[in-house]
């Protein structure tokens, strides 16, 4: 049975081709961009190739792909893949250029998803700093979940807000770390504190005699765990099944506390 199939009319149906030093880019262009930021669109094009044509009028004045553009001059690409909106209004063309900007900018991430996605990927041969961010963006987006629930506050600007001015100032990032963890491991962190890389309900009984009456128990706690207040009043038992977040832990704490305040127990 033949069914009529229902698509969306639009330029994408029809990609052409350009010469680069053809296009016209828009004195209209709201959206800049940084150096910075031109390479890392130079470094995905060069890994994946072109995945997205320029959208650009019909006397080849760029709509949307500034960045696209100039990342192709960076290359010294002498052609680029584009798609032309023949038939539109000025006030459309004005209107979609910031449409494509602003959109992309409403929507809201998956902060499970993406720290799954850039594990997996650290086992692969897929360079991190293709995916387009910084140390800082993927570290504050990781870590926003666990500065809501816990509540953190800086003692200059009261709650924090700015989650990547805080990763800033404490110098933390996604970059791997120091301590090389491997499932099972088990660190002591000054003279009573422990951290454990496990599953908590399956090796809960290997772990259990390490509770005391003055223990409390963390876990899956991230790696801004606070060690202040509670960890000089308490001892602390922690469980993080994540290596790379279990070695940030002990990473930052043995930066507080200084070397030797780390000790690596057992890892049957």
């Amino acid at each position: 049975m033949n069914e009529r199939v229902k698509t969306a009319p639009g330029p994408a149906w029809a990609i052409e081709t350009r010469r680069v030093n053809e296009l016209i880019p828009s004195p209209r262009n709201a959206r800049q961009h940084s150096d910075a930021q031109i390479e890392q669109i130079a470094a995905s094009i060069s890994q994946f190739g072109f995945t997205v044509p320029l959208l650009v009028t019909e006397d080849d004045t760029i709509i949307a792909g500034h960045g696209r553009l100039d990342a192709a001059k960076y290359l010294g690409l002498l052609e680029v893949p584009v798609i032309v909106a023949r038939g539109w209004t000025e006030a459309m063309i004005r209107a979609y250029a910031l449409v494509d900007n602003r959109l992309p900018e409403l929507a809201t991430w998956d902060l499970n998803l993406v720290k799954l996605e850039v594990e997996a990927l650290r086992l692969t041969d897929m360079p991190i700093d293709r995916l387009g961010f910084s140390d800082k963006d993927l570290g504050s987006m990781l870590a926003a979940r666990q500065f809501h629930d816990e509540q953190l506050v800086d003692p200059l600007q009261g709650t924090i807000d700015n989650r990547g001015d805080l990763l800033a100032r404490l110098e933390i990032t996604i970059a791997d770390p120091r301590h090389a963890i491997e499932r099972g491991d088990h660190y002591r962190l000054g003279r009573r504190h422990h951290l454990l890389c496990c599953g908590v309900m399956v090796e809960w009984e290997r772990w259990k005699p390490l509770l005391t009456g003055t223990t409390i128990f963390c876990p899956y706690p991230g790696p801004f765990v606070a060690f202040g207040e509670k960890a000089d009043k308490y001892d602390l038992l922690m469980v993080q099944p994540d290596q790379y977040t279990a070695g940030h832990i002990l990473d930052r704490y043995e930066d507080i506390h200084g070397a030797g305040s780390v000790v690596r127990i057992t890892n049957d």
